[in-house]
């Protein structure tokens, strides 16, 4: 009830947020170019990073706290880490 609420009738709250996630994606897919990374073009709320050994680099960021899930052997991408974005 709750969820079905917010998205009813806080519309604004919806939007901001949205616009938020989208501001915080942006920057940190400058940060990753920046350091010579190739994040895939998203409109979600995450970023598909290609790098090679993603199973090893996804534990070694979920020690630290960051919410990332590894795939292997994409095709087309080939190993790649999702970087949600919250």
């Amino acid at each position: 009830a709750c969820g079905v609420a917010v998205l009813t009738r806080d519309e604004a709250w919806v939007v901001e947020r949205i616009e938020a996630v989208i501001a915080e994606r942006e920057r940190f897919r400058g940060m990753l170019v920046a350091r010579g990374f190739q994040p895939l073009p998203s409109a979600a709320n995450f970023l598909l990073v290609p790098v090679p050994e993603a199973d090893a680099v996804a534990q070694r960021m979920r020690e630290r706290g960051v919410s990332v899930r590894a795939f292997t052997g994409l095709e087309c991408v080939g190993d790649a880490l999702r970087i949600s974005i919250g």
